[in-house]
């Protein structure tokens, strides 16, 4: 699963097995913070990086955050120990970061017209494979060995083979009304944002078909702004809603 970087959001919680009941509201906090190691920050203009982690990704006790503006550009790679400690435990060299995706040994990095590749053996992390991309994908999602990115007007999804070791591309989902930037997908479930939406797609087979639209009930004008999914649950985001009437 993926993160981006620290905003604050007003999320809809959806279970998908009451998909059209009322949402219920709740503000969304950070539970932890990373820093970059000192000799990863710039020492001018600023002596910090102000774009540490404008992408970040975490699954498990492994977390990454992208470091762009340096040259090369990296990716920080974090661990949690037994105490429940995050540690820097390793860098990794590479022009990607605009976004990060983790699901267990594997992660994918999206950078300038490409996709690169990470697979975890013996706790470090190895470049497999550089996968082209028409554009720079802006989002992308990891469930096990199957990953889909937005590319274009349609998604794109990938399968990795674990015995070569490599990502081979499936049959493109290409959506019938205009959506967002940002997907979620987990148990073959996608979810897409849109304005004011969001679209549920579940994979019948090998094909996906679309499940239901998602609205807020009080017509929030940012509503699916963002989108997660997990489990039987989706968060669907309203990026800087008033909800002062609500918590205030």
């Amino acid at each position: 699963m993926h993160a981006q970087s620290a905003d604050w959001l007003a999320a809809a919680l959806i279970t998908l097995a009451s998909l059209g009941s009322a949402a219920h509201a709740q503000i969304l906090q950070p539970t932890f913070s990373l820093e970059p190691n000192a000799e990863d920050l710039p020492t001018f203009p600023p002596p910090q990086s102000s774009h540490f982690g404008s992408a970040v990704a975490i699954h498990g006790n492994t977390a990454m955050a992208s470091i762009p503006g340096l040259s090369p550009q990296r990716v920080a790679v974090f661990t949690r120990d037994a105490a429940g400690t995050w540690q820097r435990t390793g860098t990794l060299l590479d022009e990607a970061g605009v976004a990060i995706a983790i699901d267990g040994d594997l992660a994918l990095m999206s950078g300038q017209n490409q996709l690169s590749a990470y697979q975890r053996k013996g706790g470090a992390w190895t470049r497999v494979q550089t996968i082209a991309t028409a554009g720079t994908v802006e989002d992308i999602e990891l469930d096990g060995s199957a990953a889909a990115h937005i590319e274009g007007s349609q998604i794109q999804f990938l399968h990795f083979n674990r015995n070569e070791r490599r990502w081979h591309k499936g049959q493109p989902l290409q959506p019938s009304k205009p959506f967002g930037n940002r997907l979620a997908l987990a148990n073959d479930t996608l979810v897409l944002n849109a304005s004011g939406m969001a679209y549920v797609f579940q994979r019948v087979g090998p094909a996906w078909r679309e499940r239901q639209v998602l609205l807020p009930g009080d017509g929030e004008p940012t509503f699916g702004s963002e989108v997660a999914n997990s489990g039987d649950r989706i968060v669907v985001a309203a990026r800087f809603a008033d909800f002062s009437n609500v918590y205030g």
